[in-house]
């Protein structure tokens, strides 16, 4: 089974916030007044202005029955399906409505308003009739797997205009027989170009396409890592509020690996009194990654280091200088701080310590063991020295990346877009399946 390494998500509440910012600010444009509709039947146009920002409702307890009821319409027209026995038909519509009421939403329009504009009749003009409604929407979200990396978009499948103040039935039969299948299809379109992010990851591993649901009052997305999408785990209740990102510690161990495999070999000179030469260490694995329970976002690891050295031993006159190899392996601890930088959760190493590195002379010419015995002990602690400083200096700044944070990029016209960005972002650990997980959380907003 694959695993649930990493994870994205966003609250109810802060999702509408954000619909509700994006609509004031789109308002102006005049992108919400859906274009005029004519009824030759009734001799009628029919406009339609959207007046308040939507209300997402990802808890809506009647969902599945509008779903069932909008795809059974659906395939009672599909030759594929209407001929087939009924009980099996019931089986299909079960099974369609049961998956999109996993990853299905209400949206709902509080006020709109509809002018009905008559067409002149035997010279009389009537006058135009201006309703207020609510219109209604059900909806799912899909993953979209064209660009490089997944994301999310909206589908609107059905809908329904109830008229307010007053309600008046025959209008409602009207307007939704007229203009709910346009109003549909132009609300389609206006969410259709836009790329809701799930799970970005950095270069040097792979994420799978990610499993969504909708859990409780959250858009949930589990990715694992490689190819293989994992099974959606049960509810958990203690996602921070936000917008939100996390890894496991196996996706911290790959991103890791992948990072510390870009390093270059560090080198460095060395002299030891009458010993000269080169030392270099290659670092990794990293391994032991653990995320530590204190709701700050730091781990502890592990990373092996295998040095070795090329040296001479500068003897006195009529002695031949000597050549000298050195290895130095062993396992160096560390501890890493989860952090966002630039839009990104990164790990940045905090301190290393616990440096278990043991040193073994190579080549020692037959006959000057006595000569140099004495310059063994210390020789071997320079050694340990040099190495560790080469360790301090690849790893003190390295950053490694793990995933981005998910920015919305929302198109307006001719070409001219807004960024919804997450701000006051914070780190902290979370267990919401079995491992810990990393997460950074913050609130979206339209950047400035």
């Amino acid at each position: 089974m694959a695993g649930r390494n990493a994870v994205a998500g966003i609250s109810e509440g802060d999702l509408n916030k954000i619909v509700a910012d994006v609509f004031n600010t789109l308002k102006p444009t005049g992108i919400f007044k859906l274009p005029d509709r004519r009824v030759e039947q009734i001799g009628t146009t029919i406009s339609i202005t959207i007046d308040e920002p939507p209300v997402v409702d990802l808890q809506d307890s009647a969902l599945r029955e509008k779903l069932e009821t909008h795809f059974k319409d659906i395939f009672l027209n599909d030759p594929s399906i209407v001929d087939r026995p009924a009980d099996r038909k019931e089986a299909i519509f079960n099974g369609v409505a049961d998956e999109l009421s996993k990853i299905g939403f209400t949206l709902r329009i509080p006020k709109s308003t509809i002018v009905l504009t008559y067409d002149p009749s035997l010279g009389k003009t009537h006058p135009a009739t201006t309703l207020q409604c609510a219109l209604e929407l059900i909806a799912s979200v899909t993953v979209n797997t064209d660009p490089p990396n997944p994301s999310l978009k909206v589908a609107v499948h059905d809908g329904n205009f109830t008229s307010i103040n007053p309600p008046n039935l025959v209008i409602d039969s009207i307007v939704n027989g007229a203009l709910l299948p346009l109003a549909v299809k132009l609300i389609s379109e206006v969410v259709k170009p836009i790329d809701i992010p799930t799970l970005v990851p950095l270069p040097g591993f792979e994420l799978s396409i990610p499993t969504v649901a909708i859990q409780n009052d959250r858009l949930i997305a589990y990715s694992a890592l490689g190819r293989v999408a994992p099974e959606m785990p049960p509810p958990f209740e203690g996602w921070p509020a936000g917008a939100f990102v996390g890894a496991d510690a196996a996706l911290l161990t790959a991103a890791g690996n992948a990072a510390i495999a870009q390093i270059n070999t560090p080198r460095d000179g060395f002299n030891f009194g009458i010993v000269s030469g080169e030392v270099h260490v290659n670092l990794g694995p990293l391994s032991n990654v653990v995320i530590k329970d204190n709701s700050s976002g730091d781990v502890s690891a592990r990373i092996a280091a295998d040095a070795g050295a090329s040296l001479t031993v500068h003897t006195p006159p009529l002695i031949p200088n000597f050549s000298l190899g050195a290895n130095i392996r062993g396992i160096v601890g560390a501890t890493i701080r989860a952090t966002v930088v630039n839009e990104e959760l990164i790990l940045d190493f905090q301190s290393l310590d616990h440096f278990d590195l043991e040193p073994d002379i190579l080549g020692i010419p037959d006959g000057l063991e006595d000569f140099i015995d004495d310059l063994i002990d210390p020789l071997e602690n320079a050694l340990v020295t040099s190495v560790t400083n080469l360790i301090l200096a690849a790893l003190g700044d390295l950053k490694i990346p793990l995933l981005k944070l998910p920015s919305i990029r929302v198109p307006v016209s001719n070409g001219a877009s807004f960024q919804i960005i997450l701000k006051d972002v914070q780190t902290t650990e979370l267990n919401p399946v079995s491992d810990s997980m990393v997460v950074a959380y913050g609130v979206p907003a339209i950047a400035p």
